[in-house]
């Protein structure tokens, strides 16, 4: 799967670059179609490095977040229609975002998920999913914090701009907002639990993934697909760490606030 290295103004932007570049592939034929994975994940959880990881293997399709509305709505200013037929788009989507190993991945967050339910769309009927994995954050103070940050600006990934005013609106999130953003991650996480369990337990973590590329995950996750992935030479993700010195400093003195002194 081809990645998109420059960078783009705006988040509508690169999705429409990701669905223009998309909608040139060849379609697989259905029939060699074989299974897909359901990536389950909070907003900032490290799903993006995990699935752009993923995608360099070559082996578990194209892991974008397809079903988040945006993507949606990139493909609708791209193909031109009015209106948005959900299983015509799957079957558009899908056999595009499968590997020569006739699998494909999806990462979807959980209220990406919550969503659907609510217009009659049962994600989980309508994808032929085999398997599902939870991607997760154990530092849910950064998390919170790092969505906030995204919320804010807009900025959700590493391959867009940062607009003029970036600092000066990074600058003016507060503890209440990033507090607020940790009990909705909690409340997510909550739903995981209750809704996605068999996920759960095969949680994998942004701090595991940090650690050896995600290689530990992907070889687990290739044993339970019954294929085999090469270790020998295992490529970095194009991406940049969106995190810096400041945004440590930031965590720091909110935990603080929020325990006290700490030795």
């Amino acid at each position: 799967m081809r990645t998109l290295a420059k960078k783009f103004e705006t988040t509508s932007a690169l999705l429409d670059a990701y669905l223009a570049e998309l909608l040139a592939r060849p379609a697989l034929p259905s029939d060699k179609i074989k299974a897909g994975i359901a990536l389950i994940s909070t907003p900032r959880s490290g799903s993006t490095l995990f699935c752009e990881q993923m995608s360099t293997t070559g082996k578990f399709g194209d892991p974008k977040e397809w079903l988040n509305t945006r993507y949606m709505h990139a493909y609708m200013r791209i193909t031109g229609i009015k209106d948005l037929n959900f299983q015509k788009y799957l079957q558009t989507i899908i056999p595009r975002i499968t590997s020569d190993t006739g699998i494909f991945s999806i990462n979807f967050h959980i209220d990406q998920y919550r969503l659907l339910k609510s217009k009659k769309i049962e994600v989980f009927k309508a994808v032929p999913f085999k398997h599902s994995y939870y991607l997760e954050r154990r530092n849910k103070l950064s998390q919170a914090y790092s969505l906030a940050k995204a919320r804010t600006t807009d900025v959700w990934s590493s391959r867009i701009q940062k607009p003029h005013n970036y600092q000066e609106k990074i600058d003016q999130i507060t503890h209440a907002q990033v507090c607020k953003e940790l009990m909705w991650l909690m409340a997510e996480d909550q739903y995981a639990q209750e809704h996605f369990p068999s996920a759960v337990r095969n949680s994998i973590t942004y701090e595991d993934t940090i650690e050896d590329l995600g290689l530990s995950a992907m070889k687990q996750i290739a044993k339970d697909l019954k294929i085999t992935i090469d270790a020998s030479n295992w490529p970095k993700p194009n991406l940049e760490r969106q995190s810096n010195a400041q945004d440590e400093q930031y965590i720091a003195n909110l935990t603080r606030k929020i325990f006290g002194k700490i030795a």
